[in-house]
């Protein structure tokens, strides 16, 4: 029984295997069918739940960009504009960086009260703490548009969208991609380029790490017609007491009153004329630099007498440079163009100046440098250093290079006090000139002491080339020269103590070097063509030396007049001319020395002389008439 029943089931329980095997692939085809329908509905559902979701959107009547998160409140920037009842228009809340340095500001929501009849600019007024505002004028530089709304009478017709958030008015975009900003409210100029690596290069950045107060930004128009004096000045109240940067970009610019810079401003002028009714720049704080893009491209100009930068009470550490001034050529009186009145430790430099009662005047001036300095047409000089009545205003201790004064109706270069309290002193000068001006050349008048003149220059004046009435001034190989037509002396000196080294003077009519003063002492003259004497001692010079040197032409070498004494020539190289020597009168201890001379005079010789030069008695005096000199001394024939 068992044996059968075992082959029964050996024989029958494949095919039962197979059945159930059969029945349930069937199954698992139904599950495997049913499991994808359903993962395939979940997937379609969810995808379609998707679809369905609400999406940010932006508001009715608007363009929809690609990305449209800045028309959607609480992301940058806000301020959807929609029309309110009447003429009221409501905007939204949101966010803009303001101030300098900018930092977020929050809005809100609120709304802004239209003009009928005419079409409404909305922005945001960064010098209102970036508030809506509402103009119907044009958008403005530094303002950041909202909207542009045409207003009926009494409701709103139409609203158009000026969010340009990440492209703030005025900027522009160029051809190229590039983004030009001439002006960023208080921010600072800058250009955006693109490099051609996907980088951009910043470049005409004007903050080299202060602030920067844009007067645009301010509401300086920079038109030339109106006056931006107010404008400017509110940017200075704008600035914190540490100073800053004040900027002006490219135009040209009215300026009605005096700015006052009383902060430690940098003042940039942009490439432009600036025109003053009066003076256009006070300097009364310490540290105020004034920089211009240069003499041919920054011009101040006024057609006043007053100055166009001037100082106010002690100031220090300024600077001016790269700028052209212009002032009237004709009148009495005036100031300088520029005023420096008690300053210390000032830098001017790359200046020039046209007209003028005064190129530049400086009184009370004290360890500055003055260099690349040109004046034309100054009415009275060119430069004027004056030491006052006082000690406030000594002019000391200051340094001059490459200074040209020239071209104008007075005089060049002066130096010169108001009264024996007055001090012009230690002040030194290089490589400058003094050409072809309608007085004097250099006027050093009663200055005490210490000046240094080096390779300095006077050519073709119309007065004396170099007057010099100072004391204890040392100069080194200085030039003087009339022109094609002379008419003045060269070197004229009348002060004390003086020392030259190695100058130089032509065709000076009568003298090319006269002295009249005391203990001057001058070597290696050069002196040729003068019309009458190439060395004039005159009646008043005594204690003077005249060691070595060449003179050649004119009708005299060495003329000394009656009176003058104890004056002392030696190895004067003389040639060309008609007349050596020419010593008149009682010739008091002189001694000339180095070549044999024939001269005449009252009395017998005294001092050394040159051994063979002869001496003509002219009155007849007891001993001889004939002196000649033997061994260095005089000896009665």
């Amino acid at each position: 029984m068992v044996k059968i029943m075992n082959y029964e089931f050996k024989k029958v329980s494949p095919m039962k295997c197979a059945t159930r095997t059969l029945r349930f692939d069937r199954f698992s085809r139904h599950l495997v069918a049913a499991s994808v329908f359903v993962l395939s509905f979940i997937i379609y559902n969810s995808q379609f739940r998707i679809a369905l979701a609400q999406q940010p959107q932006a508001p009715a009547g608007t363009p929809l960009y690609s990305v449209n998160a800045k028309y959607v409140n609480g992301m940058a920037p806000g301020y959807w504009p929609t029309a309110g009842s009447g003429l009221t228009l409501s905007l939204s809340a949101g966010t803009a960086y303001c101030g300098n340095p900018p930092v977020p500001v929050s809005y809100p929501g609120g709304s802004l009260a239209l003009v009928a009849s005419t079409t409404n600019y909305i922005y945001l007024d960064p010098a209102n703490n970036c508030s809506p505002a509402v103009s119907t004028s044009t958008f403005s530089a530094g303002q950041i548009p909202i909207a542009k709304v045409v207003a009926g009478a009494s409701s709103i017709t139409s609203i158009t969208d000026a969010r340009t958030w990440f492209a703030p008015q005025p900027c522009v975009a160029g051809s190229a991609g590039d983004i030009h900003c001439t002006s960023m409210g208080t921010n600072q100029n800058i250009t955006l380029t693109p490099s051609g690596t996907g980088a951009s290069v910043v470049t005409n950045l004007e903050d080299k790490g202060g602030q920067v107060f844009n007067v645009k930004a301010y509401g300086a128009k920079m038109d030339g017609t109106t006056d931006d004096a107010s404008a400017i000045q509110a940017a200075i109240i704008a600035m914190p007491s540490a100073g800053g940067t004040l900027f002006f970009p490219s135009g040209n610019c009215l300026i009605g009153t005096p700015i006052s810079l009383n902060k430690p401003v940098r003042v940039v002028l942009g490439a432009g004329t600036y025109t003053a009714t009066s003076t256009a720049f006070t300097i009364s704080h310490s540290g105020v630099q004034i920089v211009g893009k240069g003499t041919q491209t920054t011009i101040l100009q006024t057609t006043s007498t007053s100055a166009l930068i001037d100082t106010s009470g002690n100031t220090q550490g300024g600077l001016i440079t790269d700028l052209h001034l212009t002032g009237p050529t004709t009148g009495a009186s005036g100031s300088g163009l520029i005023n420096l009145v008690n300053v210390n430790s000032y830098r001017v430099n790359r200046i020039a100046t046209t007209g003028g009662y005064y190129g530049v005047y400086l009184r009370g001036s004290y360890m500055s440098n003055y260099s690349n300095i040109v004046t034309s047409q100054a009415i009275s000089a060119g430069l004027l250093l004056d030491g006052g009545t006082g000690i406030v205003d000594y002019v000391q201790v200051n340094t001059f290079r490459n200074v040209d004064a020239s071209n104008g109706p007075g005089k060049g270069i002066e130096l010169t006090v108001e009264s024996s309290s007055g001090l012009v002193d230690a002040n030194a000068f290089y490589d400058s000139e003094s050409n072809t001006n309608g007085d004097i050349g250099w006027d050093i008048q009663n200055t005490e002491g210490g000046q240094i003149f080096y390779n300095c220059i006077a050519v073709n004046n119309t007065n004396t080339e170099w007057n010099i009435a100072g004391n204890s001034n040392r100069f080194f190989f200085i030039h003087a020269e009339n022109g094609s037509t002379p008419s003045h002396n060269d070197i004229v000196v009348s002060g004390n103590e003086n020392d030259f080294f190695q100058p130089r003077a032509y065709r000076g009519d009568p003298d090319n070097l006269q002295i009249s003063g005391k203990y001057n002492d001058v070597y290696s003259f050069q002196g040729s063509s003068a019309v009458t004497n190439e060395i004039h001692l005159t009646s008043t010079s005594s204690y003077n030396n005249i060691l070595s040197g060449y003179v050649a032409g004119g009708s005299v070498g060495v003329l000394e007049d009656s009176g003058a004494q104890w004056n002392s020539i030696r190895h004067i190289l003389i040639t060309g001319v008609t007349t050596k020597f020419s010593l008149s009168g009682s010739q008091t201890a002189n001694q000339i020395t180095g070549q044999p001379f024939v001269t005449t005079g009252s009395g017998a010789p005294a001092g050394g002389c040159t051994t063979g030069s002869l001496y003509l008695r002219s009155d007849g005096g007891g001993g001889s008439t004939l002196y000649v000199c033997e061994s260095g001394a005089w000896v009665a024939k």
